[in-house]
C-alpha cells in the first residue's frame, strides 16, 4: 500500500473553538488548509487520481501553553483534509467508503500537523 507523510505546517483548531468562530474565519482557515492539502498532493510525483480510497492518519504536535486538547476535539483536521482531497480530484467525495479515517495522535511539539495519506 503506497503512502505519503506531508507537514501542513499548522495547528487544527479543536471543535469548540471551530464552532463558536464566526464564519468569515472559518472560512478562511478552511480554505488554508485546502490549498495546503492541495500542494501536498501536487508535489513531484504527484498522487494517482482518482483513487478509490484513501486511509488519513494524523500526527498533530501542539505547541500551545497549558494542557493538551482532548484529541476528539481535533477531529475537524480529518475533515478539512478530507474537503481538500476532493477539491485536489484525489477522491470523488468524502465518504466513508473513500475517505477512510485513520489514527489521530497529539503530542507536544513545533505546532505543525503530520498527514499520512495511504491508498
Amino acid at each position: 500500500m503506497p503512502l505519503r507523510t506531508y507537514d501542513i505546517g499548522m495547528l487544527p483548531e479543536s471543535k469548540n473553538v471551530w464552532q463558536r468562530m464566526h464564519w468569515a474565519k472559518r472560512s478562511k482557515i478552511k480554505v488554508a488548509w485546502e490549498e495546503q492539502v492541495w500542494g501536498m498532493v501536487n508535489e513531484m510525483p504527484r498522487m494517482p487520481r482518482p483513487l478509490d480510497s484513501v486511509r488519513c492518519d494524523i500526527v498533530v504536535f501542539w505547541d500551545k501553553p497549558g494542557p493538551l486538547p482532548d484529541h476528539h476535539n481535533l477531529e475537524m483536521a480529518f475533515e478539512v483534509v478530507a474537503d481538500g482531497l476532493v477539491k485536489a480530484g484525489i477522491i470523488r467525495d468524502d465518504s466513508g467508503e473513500q475517505f477512510v479515517r485513520g489514527s489521530l495522535k497529539l503530542i507536544r511539539g513545533d505546532g505543525s500537523t503530520l498527514v499520512t495519506l495511504m491508498w
